[in-house]
């Protein structure tokens, strides 16, 4: 069974380091962000626009840009956004981002994101992708403050696969 989420397989958010260190316009960071997320977004045109990145800092989900520059405080904070939004009120998303960077810092709180996602992302695909008859979703142990991120990122993931599942026709595609 291939899936389109199968593609997710590849997929590998940036860490924070990683990110641009020289601010963005927006535009820029619009482009950077939809070019990391396009795996989650084939069949769709884009998961962030320049309207939506005025609405964010407008509604204060995302930090006001310096002068009319966005840095990785505002990319780590789309990228979250933009990812999970699908799961959840973007209200709820930044309330959580809000809770992480109490916890852990700015930084930290993004990179634990990035490596939680990583690590849902094998425990959710890897069975499928293998092909296995069986599928068994193991077990993890999370620190408290990753719990939250945890089983976002796996009712998302969870999501996707359903989603394919029901494209595809089922599983075993139907005969006729």
């Amino acid at each position: 069974m291939q899936l389109a989420s199968h593609d997710l397989l590849d997929f590998h958010l940036p860490l924070w380091e990683d990110l641009p260190s020289e601010p963005l316009r927006v535009m820029e960071m619009v482009t950077y962000v939809n070019d990391i997320l396009e795996p989650f977004y084939k069949d769709k045109k884009s998961l962030l626009t320049k309207t939506m990145v005025n609405n964010y800092v407008k509604w204060n989900l995302i930090p006001k840009p310096l002068g009319r520059k966005y840095e990785r405080l505002h990319i780590a904070h789309a990228l979250v956004i933009s990812i999970l939004k699908g799961v959840l009120e973007i209200s709820r998303v930044h309330e959580g981002i809000i809770l992480q960077v109490k916890a852990m810092g700015e930084p930290d709180s993004y990179n634990a994101f990035c490596m939680v996602f990583e690590k849902v992302k094998l425990q959710v695909l890897l069975p499928i992708a293998q092909g296995k008859q069986s599928i068994q979703f193991q077990s993890s142990q999370w620190k408290k403050e990753e719990f939250a991120m945890a089983t976002a990122i796996a009712t998302l993931l969870f999501q996707m696969v359903t989603l394919d599942i029901l494209n595809q026709g089922g599983i075993i595609p139907c005969q006729k």
